[in-house]
């Protein structure tokens, strides 16, 4: 229940504080690349390169995890062969 108050309220804190960015971010800023040229506001601009660097963050996350599980998969995969290995000698001798 708490949680959950909470959650709500960080929702409508962030969206009052994206309102009150947008309002005080009203220029127009221009990005020129040689072949494109882009024209927008200043706080959709910055909440584009925020979301750019968002998506490159949770890409190489989701890179690193992926590494993590691989490698716990291959050290279980080991152990699983090690233990049955330790049994089958227990059982020889």
């Amino acid at each position: 229940m708490i949680v959950r108050f909470i959650g709500i309220i960080a929702i409508v804190c962030v969206f009052i504080l994206v309102i009150w960015f947008n309002f005080l971010n009203t220029e127009i800023i221009s990005i020129n690349f040689n072949f494109f040229q882009f024209t927008s506001k200043a706080s959709i601009v910055f909440s584009l390169i925020f979301l750019c660097g968002w998506f490159f963050g949770v890409t190489c996350c989701s890179y690193y995890i992926i590494k993590l599980l691989n490698e716990k998969r291959t050290l279980l995969s080991r152990l699983v062969s090690y233990k049955n290995e330790i049994i089958s000698l227990r059982k020889n001798h």
